[in-house]
């Protein structure tokens, strides 16, 4: 990542393809009051820089069938490299899993889940997390409502 500060135009041009990736550089040169071609060499610095990292696009959980997202926390039983590294290697391998993120306190995983029923998450937290070998708590918080969607396919 670059040391280099982000001046006020750089950040506009960020918080406009955060809003829509999308956008074309015309769009967002006319939003931030540069022209093309300077917006464009902006954008290429932005990413060269290491600001951006990637480009995406959000999905609807509910246009894939996916009605119940859920956070459940997880503790290792093995707090050693190969613990984790044998978790993580794990929870990969399953399209329900959006997003994980090791965290500090009491629980040692943060796992965000998207299933499609009840009956799907049942089976989610029985057979596959409880079935890792390093897992020895889980702890499951239905997600009321949240400001965005993570959504990993399923291919």
């Amino acid at each position: 990542m670059s040391a280099r500060k982000l001046d006020r135009i750089d950040k506009q041009i960020l918080k406009e393809l955060v809003e829509d990736g999308r956008k074309s550089t015309v769009e967002i040169a006319d939003k931030v009051g540069l022209s093309s071609t300077p917006c464009g060499r902006r954008i290429h610095q932005l990413e060269n820089d290491g600001f951006i990292t990637r480009y995406s696009a959000n999905l609807s959980p509910k246009a894939l069938g996916l009605n119940i997202c859920v956070l459940i926390t997880v503790r290792l039983n093995r707090h050693t490299p190969d613990g984790h590294e044998q978790f993580i290697r794990e929870i990969e391998n399953y399209s329900e899993v959006s997003e994980y993120i090791l965290v500090a306190g009491n629980y040692d995983y943060l796992l965000r889940v998207w299933v499609e029923d009840t009956d799907a998450l049942t089976s989610f937290v029985a057979n596959v997390l409880q079935g890792i070998p390093s897992v020895s708590e889980t702890s499951t918080m239905l997600v009321l409502k949240q400001s965005g969607d993570l959504v990993k396919l399923p291919w």
